[in-house]
């Protein structure tokens, strides 16, 4: 198993801690608000306006990087579930 897929397994089962929901997918966007940070803004005009756009984005990319992390999961279990049955095949060849 890789390295990459390791972790990848090890984030999949440890629970998230408060310190790692403020991390955002890409850096450029800053971190991600909390739901209180998110109730706080009142404010009405075009920089409210830009901070929900960045808000919605940011959590669109979120959520597509999540669905591409489990994809790539996915795939890795299909690639190891493959290589076993190739093995097996490879036995009975014989």
């Amino acid at each position: 198993m890789t390295e990459y897929h390791q972790r990848q397994q090890r984030k999949a089962v440890k629970p998230e801690t408060p310190a790692e929901e403020n991390i955002a997918p890409f850096g450029f966007f800053g971190a991600m608000p909390t739901t209180s940070e998110q109730t706080e803004s009142t404010d009405f005009g075009p920089e409210s306006d830009s901070e929900d756009k960045r808000r919605k984005l940011a959590k669109r990319l979120k959520d597509m990087t999540e669905k591409i992390e489990d994809f790539s999961n996915q795939i890795y279990h299909l690639q190891q579930r493959v290589e076993l049955l190739e093995r097996k095949l490879r036995v009975n060849d014989f």
